[in-house]
């Protein structure tokens, strides 16, 4: 779909949409605050359509526009009476339709329980969880970066450290390692659900693209962030090694959910519905845990805050592009 333009009265807007149906061009109208939006569904029209918004703006009661609503509601009901008659010969083979194995969402479900399992749902500090954290530097680095760092392991330096040794692998892998069973339940419940839907609507490559940038994007800004304003900054192990503790795909869910909420909202054509109920549940969940001493006094965890809120405006961001870049350079 292409915005073609605005009208800042209803009535106008029923009438030249009516007008644009009897005219063979199908459209979609959006209320936003004080003006009505003009979507037009097949780009090959909007030239044509952008044309006829012109000329009714000029005269918008010119003759021609008289009896379109009258027409387009005759046009509407017969269009109905055909959909009717061929839905009787269709035969549903299955209650959800045809959709695609959501591939790379089983994968991710699957690494995620494979490393949960390695890792004895992150109380195993052993090889595979030393490689996926954030942070991991063993003595005597350790002790030569707190040394050069005054020993404040809140240091941007030491939290980069791996990072720009080149392992950028550890922007992303944290969101495989989950801290308890509960953590895991919630987060591959959540993935699956939001996962599958995008995964199916845009293919294994986009929806990848979406959550690598969401995890690396969300990571970076939890174990970057200080650590007095909720930031994860590295612990130091008995033996001196430095290593950070972060750890769930709990800011790329959130990216999920801010990118299906956007195109729920602002692309019809994406299908997305997001009920009331889960915005709530998972807006009201996050803003909990910002609450001073409530995830240690209900959960007995510390929550990557900045994660959760990080990833959900990057997911938001994305799903709201195209219509930005529509709306601010089509015109």
């Amino acid at each position: 779909m292409r915005l073609i333009g605005e009208l800042d009265n209803p009535s106008h807007a029923e009438k030249f949409s009516a007008f644009l149906l009897t005219e063979g061009i199908s459209v979609q109208t959006d209320a936003v605050g004080d003006v009505i939006e003009i979507w037009v569904k097949d780009e090959d029209q909007f030239e044509r359509a952008k044309s006829e918004l012109d000329q009714f703006q000029a005269d918008a009661d010119h003759a021609r526009y008289a009896q379109a609503i009258q027409q387009a509601n005759t046009i509407t009901r017969e269009k109905e009476k055909r959909r009717r008659k061929i839905q009787k010969k269709i035969v549903n083979v299955g209650a959800g339709g045809v959709q695609r194995r959501p591939t790379l969402t089983l994968v991710l479900i699957g690494m995620c329980i494979l490393v949960a399992l390695t890792t004895d749902f992150g109380d195993k500090v052993g090889t595979v969880f030393r490689s996926l954290e954030f942070v991991c530097i063993d003595n005597p680095e350790a002790s030569q970066l707190k040394a050069e760092n005054d020993y404040d392991k809140d240091s941007l330096n030491i939290r980069l450290a791996n990072i720009k040794k080149g392992q950028i692998w550890r922007l992303i892998t944290p969101i495989f390692i989950h801290h308890g069973s509960m953590h895991i339940l919630f987060n591959m419940i959540w993935l699956f659900q939001l996962g599958k839907l995008i995964e199916n609507r845009y293919g294994i490559v986009r929806f990848g693209i979406l959550v690598l940038t969401t995890a690396a994007i969300s990571n970076l800004l939890q174990c970057t962030v200080p650590a007095a304003v909720g930031g994860s900054a590295p612990y130091e192990l008995s033996n001196g090694t430095l290593l950070s503790l972060l750890g769930g795909m709990s800011g790329v869910v959130y990216g999920l959910l801010g990118f299906v909420w956007m195109k729920s909202i602002y692309d019809r054509s994406s299908g997305f519905y997001l009920p009331d109920s889960t915005l709530f549940i998972m807006l009201g969940f996050m803003f909990l845990c910002m609450v001073p001493g409530f995830t240690q006094r209900f959960l007995g965890i510390n929550v990557a805050n900045w994660a959760h809120a990080v990833g959900l405006v990057v997911g938001m961001a994305i799903g709201y592009a195209p219509v930005f870049m529509q709306k601010y350079f089509n015109k």
